[in-house]
């Protein structure tokens, strides 16, 4: 199956063919540390905004709620 693109930089048509092949990924390739940086960089943001929220949110609810 092919398409035709439209590219706006050049304004020229540009042949594409679309290959039904599956695609294979190596996960080898999320063994490298960068990738285990990023998942920790990623889980400690999530971790400190859990703590703001509760600390900002949950515990001043709580305290309106007990008086």
């Amino acid at each position: 199956m092919n398409q035709l693109l439209f590219s706006a930089r050049s304004s020229t048509f540009i042949r594409c063919w679309m290959v039904d092949t599956p695609m294979t990924v190596d996960l080898n390739e999320f063994e490298h540390p960068s990738w285990a940086a990023a998942a920790g960089t990623i889980a400690g943001y999530l971790l400190v905004l859990v703590l703001l929220t509760v600390a900002l949110f949950i515990v001043p609810w709580l305290v309106f709620l007990a008086l």
